[in-house]
């Protein structure tokens, strides 16, 4: 029983000497975002009772471009550094 304590406790240490931090980050400069149905959507003839804005934020100064191609909607925001800007309401349709 000692035996496989010692074999565990020396994975682990193993393990942790060959172990590395990951680096995620949400930067990038193209992003895909879902808006998927919802019982609040149905029923009614405007789209229901839900808003959908989007908060950006940047270390840097950026313009940004919200496209959503099915219902030709395009609109590009300045985002200045080190603030958040938020988009006008997505349509509902579409």
């Amino acid at each position: 029983m000692k035996k496989y304590r010692l074999l565990l406790s020396l994975a682990f240490v193993l393990a942790q000497l060959f172990s590395f931090g990951q680096d995620f980050s949400n930067k990038g400069t193209d992003f895909w975002l879902g808006y998927g149905y919802h019982v609040n959507m149905a029923g009614a003839s405007n789209g229901g009772s839900q808003s959908m804005v989007i908060y950006f934020t940047s270390d840097k100064d950026a313009n940004v471009v919200v496209d959503i191609p099915g219902v030709q909607y395009s609109r590009t925001y300045s985002v200045y550094a080190n603030q958040v800007t938020v988009t006008d309401e997505m349509p509902k349709t579409g």
